[in-house]
């Protein structure tokens, strides 16, 4: 299952990355909404962890997109 996670927190991405990879999932991360839509367009994911409060548009926003 391949997971992508948008947060502008690298910290976090990074230790739910690790956390996530252990439990056999691929995960993928961006830093801002406007890259993580880009990322949807081209690849597919099983799931999306936004973080409410990103810079530029909020996850909400991305969400709609």
């Amino acid at each position: 299952m391949r997971l992508l996670v948008v947060d502008d927190d690298m910290e976090l991405c990074s230790m739910l990355r690790d956390f996530l990879q252990e439990s056999g999932f691929l995960v993928d991360f961006e830093t801002d909404g406007a890259r993580g839509i880009s990322r949807t367009q081209s690849v597919v994911y099983s799931l999306l962890i936004l973080d409410v409060m990103l810079p530029g548009q909020n996850g909400f926003e991305v969400l709609r997109q």
